[in-house]
């Protein structure tokens, strides 16, 4: 059988865009790696998983994954994931070594919806993790990822994919610091918990709170319809945030997600 042509990331001018796609093929390459193992044997060997996953990361993002801790999986009506103390590598200019740490992640997916052709993560479940988002002087970015034959994901050819959906996230203790060139310091974020759900009535609802620069923010969100924001197009938006003693609520719609100050808003 001929091997098929290997996924890209799909080019895109947001770095949120690009994020959320390489996390997404992040947990892909796992639940590859599972589904393989699961298919030659019933059972799910740390020893075989581990390299498998390590191997297909770094294929599709050109970076190194290391999963220093345990990596498990439970087969049944849902397949489930749990992996520990994940480490993807910074690019090779940034200003430390790994780019993000994540101390537990889980995974749950339904193999029928796959079988339907509807490949989704059904739930993710992050609990501590630190994130770092740095542009140089040159303006590279790290979260500009290319294969492991050096094919960029901002390559403006080739057709691509975008991020895999997912359906519900339970993060928790994110730490996020922003890094430029442009910035006089960089931004510190701290999530202490943020969810969101998109499998109802074809809309996301979402809530995040913790704190900027140790002062404390709540957001909480309804965008619809979910299938338009998976491609970044027109949405409808009910926002509100809460920022230490100022809270604003704004609800409008947006006819590219990329593009806010093109925004109606109300």
């Amino acid at each position: 059988m001929a091997a098929s042509r290997r996924p890209r990331i799909a080019p895109t001018h947001s770095p949120v865009h690009r994020i959320v796609a390489w996390l997404s093929w992040l947990m892909l390459a796992l639940v590859i790696a599972i589904s393989a193992a699961s298919v030659a044997a019933f059972s799910f060997e740390h020893y075989t998983l581990r390299p498998l996953t390590e191997f297909l990361v770094q294929r599709v993002t050109g970076r190194a994954l290391s999963i220093e801790g345990g990596l498990e999986a439970r087969a049944g009506s849902i397949i489930s994931i749990r992996a520990g103390r994940i480490r993807l590598a910074n690019a090779d200019w940034g200003s430390r070594g790994d780019m993000l740490n994540i101390d537990e992640m889980e995974i749950f997916f339904d193999p029928m919806r796959w079988l339907r052709g509807g490949a989704a993560i059904d739930d993710l479940a992050i609990r501590g993790a630190r994130l770092l988002l740095e542009q140089n002087k040159q303006g590279q970015s790290n979260w500009a990822m290319a294969d492991s034959e050096g094919e960029s994901s901002n390559d403006a050819g080739g057709q691509g994919v975008t991020a895999m959906p997912i359906i519900r996230s339970r993060l928790s203790d994110i730490d996020i610091t922003v890094k430029s060139a442009d910035l006089a310091q960089p931004l510190e974020f701290h999530l202490e918990s943020a969810e969101h759900s998109a499998d109802r009535g074809n809309e996301l609802i979402g809530a995040v709170a913790g704190t900027v620069h140790n002062r404390p923010i709540i957001l909480q969100a309804r965008i619809s319809p979910v299938d338009q924001l998976h491609e970044a197009g027109a949405v409808d938006f009910d926002i509100k945030i809460a920022y230490e003693a100022a809270t604003l609520v704004v609800d409008g719609h947006l006819d590219k997600l990329f593009q806010p100050l093109q925004a109606n808003v109300n």
